[in-house]
């Protein structure tokens, strides 16, 4: 039995051939089959975009066809942004840099998207020896050519690239270890708007615990001052992502639509001056 499973997604397929290991299938993926326009998404629930996926592939290729959705389901939102989680910060950032490898899990996530390029800056060479051990979740990220790990200070790389980047995703560890406040500097945050491209994000996890609130204001505002536009997603009383951009933030309209925002608490506007 010949079996289409719709995605290009390598981690994915690498699960599914193990769970079909010994089955009598022959096991296609969207790679195998001539370039096809992707479906629009419509669905309101991860189970009609699996179906809605599974129909359209199917019906081009005549092929049985399997196929699923998942997103983001953060209890704080509701339940949001589910299905819209795909369209959520920058879903079409092609040149990703990670600053901490810590187990992998970022680089890792980020290289599902397809064609995406992680480089990810780590000054600790054992952090990075260490990944195979989290394998399971981390989608074991050196295992892709589309990854590169340099052994670097985030904020020394940053000034010293000329590479431009769709996204950047700062997670230093807490602030007052060595080296770590350098990360959290009017210099870094300058370093890495410039090396953003025009409608990059910048995202920079600050966490809440044993940090003061003045310390805590302190960190946003010197994001601030660089930044032209920034916001915070607030993830639990514990994490935040700091956000900064060149230009207006709209992920969170593109997430969640506006009708459903002013039913959510967590979500709310401010002028960042």
């Amino acid at each position: 039995m010949r079996l289409l499973v719709a995605t290009t997604n390598r981690d994915k397929i690498r699960e599914i051939r193990s769970l079909l290991a010994g089955a009598p299938v022959d096991l296609l993926t969207l790679s195998d089959l001539p370039p096809v326009a992707e479906p629009e998404e419509t669905g309101e629930t991860f189970q009609e975009n699996a179906r809605l996926k599974a129909r359209y592939y199917a019906n081009h290729s005549g092929l049985l066809t399997v196929a699923e959705d998942s997103g983001l389901v953060i209890d704080a939102l509701d339940g949001e942004p589910g299905v819209r989680s795909a369209r959520f910060l920058r879903p079409d950032a092609k040149d990703v840099l990670v600053i901490g490898f810590g187990s992998g899990t970022t680089a890792g996530a980020s290289l599902l998207f397809p064609d995406t390029r992680v480089v990810c800056c780590e000054i600790e060479p054992l952090m990075l020896q260490a990944a195979p051990f989290f394998s399971p979740g981390n989608h074991d990220p050196h295992a892709s050519e589309r990854f590169t790990a340099v052994l670097d200070d985030g904020r020394s790389y940053l000034q010293s690239t000329e590479r431009q980047f769709d996204l950047i995703i700062s997670e230093p560890s807490n602030p007052w270890l060595a080296g770590m406040s350098s990360l959290f500097t009017r210099e870094f945050y300058d370093a890495a708007r410039s090396r953003l491209q025009k409608d990059g994000v910048f995202a920079q996890w600050v966490h809440m615990y044993a940090l003061d609130t003045s310390d805590y204001a302190m960190i946003v505002r010197t994001m601030q001052t660089v930044f032209p536009h920034s916001g915070l997603l607030w993830i639990n009383p514990k994490n935040t992502i700091l956000l900064g951009a060149n230009e207006p933030l709209t992920m969170i309209d593109r997430a969640i639509p506006r009708n459903r925002q002013s039913e959510l608490p967590m979500i709310q506007r401010t002028n960042s001056k």
